[in-house]
This record gives structure tokens, sequence and C-alpha cells, in this order.
């Protein structure tokens, strides 16, 4: 019984540490967008074909208008919003840490 409890204790000290890593933007976007995930959901090939189309700045995203990205992701995506598209990007992202 020991050993499950050690398991499940590191998983959830891993899960925690991934949280944390998401929270704080220290996963780079083109690894979550990856190419696998880029390929299956998207128009593209790749996160940088998406925002080499896309004629948004991705450097500074936060001048970027919400309503327009959104449009965009609908558009050439699965989903209907990019905060949908990061969130499933980040869910598939931390199912392959583990």
């Amino acid at each position: 019984m020991a050993k499950k409890t050690l398991k499940f204790e590191e998983a959830m000290s891993a899960l925690e540490q991934i949280v944390r890593q998401l929270e704080s933007g220290n996963v780079p976007l083109d690894e979550l967008l990856n190419s696998n995930f880029m390929m299956k959901y998207t128009q593209f090939q790749t996160a940088q074909e998406f925002a080499d189309t896309s004629s948004f700045d991705f450097s500074n995203i936060e001048s970027i208008d919400s309503n327009d990205l959104d449009k965009f992701v609908s558009a050439h995506t699965k989903f209907t919003s990019w905060q949908e598209m990061l969130n499933h990007a980040a869910a598939e992202w931390i199912q392959k840490q583990f």
C-alpha cells in the first residue's frame, strides 16, 4: 500500500509542477502548439506557418485584438477561439508529461 501512496504523491507533485509551468508561461508556445497538434487541429503544418499566415505579431500578443484572433482561429482551426485552442493544447501537453 505504501508504494501506491508514494506513486500517487509523486504523480500529484509532478502535476503541480506542470500546472505551475503552464501558469507561469514557462512552456514555450511552440511546445504546446507542436507540429502534431497543428496538423491534427488546424490547416497548418506548424505554429510558425499559423503565425505567418495570420499576420498577427505573436511576439507582442497583448497587442493582438482578441476578437480578430478568435475569428482567424475559428476560420482556420477546429476551435472557436484562441483560448479554446490553447486550453486543448495545454491538456494534450499535460497528458504527454505522464
